[in-house]
């Protein structure tokens, strides 16, 4: 307790808790100080503490009693979060304030904490809100896309003596891929891109990109790499990672116009239980940490908040998309890592990426040999076209006549249960998830199988498998292809999937 008194307010006694509280040696040491010095000189709301101070004291002599939360500073210059009681009461002739003060600085933590998280949740959800938007545009796109992608390839076979006519065709065909790159780009970003991981040595993925590196950053730009020798394996999409580390690297390379540093490293980190104490979406186990620093220009705590956002960035309207670093956040968040970033105006930007050690040893992997000869994918088998988009479901007929099958067309699922209950002999359905009237593909495979029709089944749609099996659409496994796909690719699943393959 602290006493003060009408003569100037300056303390007059002060109990055991409060010597050992402001860090004195003794009473005698508390009451030399200055009532001004056991405060910092501003308070939290920019007041001066002397003025502001005065005016507490002035309230609890006028109403008895003040309580408020307040600022205060030890004797050995630490301040610390504190509530105040006033409480004014009469000794001889002067009026005298009593001051109860209690710390509360481990509160004040724990709200700051609470704070944080929910400001991380916010964020966390605001790019649900956002991948979810994306994952439709992409859904359309990739219906646009295919019947561009299919026909042009059509036409360059049926064609192909017509030089002028192939070329124009061609273009055609490398403007849709173009386009199909960009939804991956979106995918990506909204963690739903399918991913194909494999379990590698980060390390050596990184020694043969240093080559692509040094004329993607320049030469005024010095590209420094330090691998930790020891450094675990990762389970992670190799096409991926390096996209991750080609936006890092233009970014840094955007940040140094006039030259500077890029720095990469690897290395090991056992996520401990005082690690996660502090740092949210963590496991307790280990980690392979990819640091990407560079000298540039930095970036204040504004601009940190929002260089995740897609279509946020700090270039000019025609240098740059904004969806770099957003893609870089996707594909981490939907590999299971971690990203996080540290940047200071004129001190250079750090992203350090959080990767799950995998106990996994680097797996061999032999390509596939995929035919290219299309006339070995022809059939004869009876299939069952469900596509309610017209431009879809026209070059999918197309491209399936030409390979030979027996056709039978439905726009919905009630067209293709009546096509169904007349034709026994359908061998494979080939249907849209996502069709009109309330029914999706699976559930229009399920009633189809109650009418006698035991066909193999083929799904299509412009969402991905990931989003598909997250709604509880699809199970896991079955037999899929994704828009936007091409003559060969169609022909082959078909095949892979008549033939039991």
């Amino acid at each position: 307790m602290v006493y003060c008194t009408g003569n100037g307010w300056g303390f007059v006694s002060a109990n055991k808790s409060c010597i050992k509280l402001f860090k004195a040696k003794n009473e005698k040491e508390f009451l030399s100080v200055p009532p001004w010095e056991v405060s910092p000189k501003h308070q939290p709301d920019g007041q001066l503490s002397s003025i502001k101070a005065k005016k507490m004291i002035e309230i609890a002599v006028k109403e008895g009693s003040n309580f408020f939360e307040w600022t205060h500073k030890k004797l050995n210059g630490d301040n610390f979060f504190a509530t105040v009681l006033l409480t004014r009461y009469k000794a001889k002739k002067d009026v005298c304030v009593q001051a109860t003060v209690r710390d509360i600085s481990e509160q004040k933590d724990m709200e700051m904490e609470k704070i944080k998280l929910q400001e991380q949740f916010l964020q966390a959800q605001k790019m649900e809100a956002l991948g979810s938007f994306v994952g439709g545009i992409a859904h359309d796109f990739n219906n646009l896309l295919t019947p561009i992608l299919s026909l042009s390839e059509l036409s360059t076979k049926e064609d192909a003596e017509k030089n002028q006519l192939m070329a124009n065709f061609n273009e055609i065909n490398k403007s849709a891929l173009r386009g199909a790159e960009l939804v991956s780009r979106l995918l990506a970003f909204s963690r739903a891109q399918p991913l194909n991981p494999k379990v590698i040595k980060l390390n050596d993925l990184l020694k043969n990109l240093e080559k692509l590196l040094i004329p993607l950053i320049g030469e005024h730009i010095e590209l420094k790499c330090f691998f930790d020798k020891a450094l675990g394996n990762i389970e992670f999409d190799p096409v991926q990672m390096e996209q991750i580390i080609l936006n890092l690297a233009a970014n840094a390379r955007d940040a140094m116009v006039d030259g500077g540093k890029l720095t990469i490293e690897t290395r090991n980190q056992c996520i401990d239980k005082d690690y996660i104490e502090s740092h949210s979406n963590f496991e307790e186990e280990d980690y392979i940490v990819m640091t990407v620093s560079d000298t540039g220009m930095g970036m204040d705590k504004k601009t940190i908040q929002y260089i995740f956002d897609p279509f946020y960035t700090t270039k000019g309207k025609s240098e740059g998309t904004g969806l770099g670093l957003s893609t870089v956040y996707g594909i981490v968040k939907q590999s299971g890592g971690n990203i996080s970033v540290y940047s200071e105006v004129g001190q250079g930007t750090s992203f350090k990426i959080f990767l799950k050690r995998s106990k996994s040893e680097v797996e061999i992997i032999k390509s596939k040999e995929v035919p290219i000869n299309t006339e070995s994918l022809k059939g004869n088998e009876t299939i069952l076209l469900v596509e309610d988009d017209e431009s879809v479901r026209r070059v999918a007929e197309r491209m399936l006549g030409r390979y030979g099958y027996k056709l039978f067309i439905a726009i919905d699922g009630q067209e293709a249960k009546e096509i169904c209950k007349e034709h026994k002999n359908i061998q494979l359905i080939f249907t849209d998830i996502m069709l009109p009237g309330g029914m999706n593909g699976q559930q229009l495979v399920e009633e189809i199988k109650t009418l006698g029709p035991q066909a193999k089944v083929l799904f299509m749609s412009g969402y991905t498998d990931n989003i598909i099996e997250h709604h509880g659409i699809l199970d896991k496994g079955v037999n899929f292809i994704q828009k936007p796909f091409g003559y060969q690719a169609l022909g082959i699943k078909i095949r892979e999937v008549l033939d039991g393959k």
